[in-house]
């Protein structure tokens, strides 16, 4: 069963940005990185433009050799994207992470619209949902 551990989270600086586009993001596109690093750690976010924040943490799993699976549930209050109209408070994917490595998950504000302050929550599982972390910010 895949575990989760050494985890860290806040404020951080993503390297090796790329902008794919996904019809299912508000946006209309996601970001991806190569790497995210925790530069002020804790569950306190400013809403600004150009922040990122997010989850750093290890996957282990004894089953299997080089990835891991797991579930991201991301929750946060009401955002409109107002050219679409379109509405969100949240995603949820499944995702392949590195076996026994480093893994990252972050959100960064491109938008006014995107700067929803409030709880927002990064909720790992495992495929068959049991609950593995729970991190909670406060943007505000």
């Amino acid at each position: 069963m895949t575990r989760i551990s050494d985890i860290t989270f806040g404020i951080g600086i993503v390297d090796g940005v790329t902008e794919n586009s996904d019809s299912d993001s508000l946006s209309g596109h996601i970001l991806e990185a190569k790497q995210f690093r925790v530069t002020s750690e804790g569950p306190v976010v400013r809403s600004q433009i150009g922040l990122s924040f997010g989850v750093r943490f290890r996957l282990t799993d004894p089953e299997l050799k080089k990835i891991a699976y797991f579930q991201e549930v991301v929750t946060h209050p009401l955002m409109t994207n107002p050219k679409t109209k379109l509405t969100s408070t949240g995603w949820s994917e499944d995702k392949l992470g590195s076996n026994n490595d480093w893994n990252f998950t972050f959100y960064t504000f491109e938008y006014e619209w995107e700067l929803a302050t409030g709880e927002w929550t990064f909720e790992f599982l495992t495929l068959d949902d049991h609950p593995l972390a729970k991190i909670t910010f406060e943007v505000s």
